[in-house]
């Protein structure tokens, strides 16, 4: 589970390459948190790429977003006013050590870090333990 910085950087690549200008469209890229969301220190990163429109799509469409995240992959979608409530836009340098540093941190350990006092939690951890008998 999860998606690496340079997974991350593939996928907005792609994407570019692949819209009509050959460029990112309004509001695609990396974003980073107004404030700490993990216990373990880091900040929340996204990636958000946006979904094709059909071509039966009304005048007033509002674009959707993909939302990924370094420990999650996708995880789910959004709009980009909603997204930009509580999130920064960030250069694809700038989001290097947030992404990797919140990749690696939530490897083993949940999102809560040293403060969460459950042994079982998996809230956020990109890998878990399974024991087959």
């Amino acid at each position: 589970r999860g998606l690496s910085f340079e997974r991350a950087s593939e996928m907005l690549r792609a994407k570019a390459e692949g819209n009509e200008a050959g460029a990112l469209l309004e509001g695609e890229g990396f974003y980073i948190s107004r404030s700490f969301k993990f216990g373990n220190g880091c900040k929340g990163v996204t990636l958000l790429l946006r979904e094709r429109v059909s071509v039966f799509a009304a005048s007033n469409w509002i674009p959707t977003f993909k939302i990924y995240r370094p420990n999650q992959g996708l995880c789910g979608r959004t709009f980009l006013r909603e997204h930009l409530n509580s999130n920064l836009p960030l250069s694809s340098n700038g989001a290097r050590g947030p992404w990797t540093r919140l990749h690696d941190a939530t490897r083993d350990k949940c999102t809560h870090g040293h403060k969460c006092r459950d042994l079982q939690c998996f809230v956020g951890k990109r890998m878990q333990t399974e024991h087959l008998v």
